[in-house]
């Protein structure tokens, strides 16, 4: 982990629109789970809340940035020659993998774990 990296990446213009979408995609997820899905109306809200988007914003790109499997995809190809590698480098399977762990705590959801898997496509 690299703070410096973390915070590259978390105000790389091309990242906070990728997180921005993810979170888009992981709210339509939400959106349609079961209403008996474990704290299904903080899930919800905060899915509702997501439908204005504004890419330019940080938004959640700072706490994406800190996810141990985005950090350190970031930190592999991060260098100070070209610091927007650090951005390519994290997949989006590797973004909505991390927009759903960090899913919950952002919504407020202390019940059990309730955790959207990847819809089928």
């Amino acid at each position: 982990m690299s703070l410096i990296i973390e915070h590259a990446l978390a105000t790389d213009a091309t990242f906070r629109a990728r997180v921005h979408l993810a979170f888009l995609h992981i709210a339509k997820e939400v959106a349609a789970e079961p209403a008996d899905t474990p704290g299904h109306p903080l899930r919800a809200s905060l899915a509702r809340s997501l439908y204005a988007p504004n890419l330019d914003s940080d938004g959640y790109a700072p706490a994406v940035a800190t996810c141990p499997e985005v950090s350190a995809a970031a930190a592999a190809a991060y260098s100070e020659e070209n610091p927007a590698a650090a951005q390519a480098a994290v997949s989006d399977a590797v973004l909505l993998d991390a927009v759903r762990t960090l899913w919950n705590s952002l919504c407020g959801n202390t019940e059990a774990t309730a955790t959207p898997t990847a819809a089928a496509e």
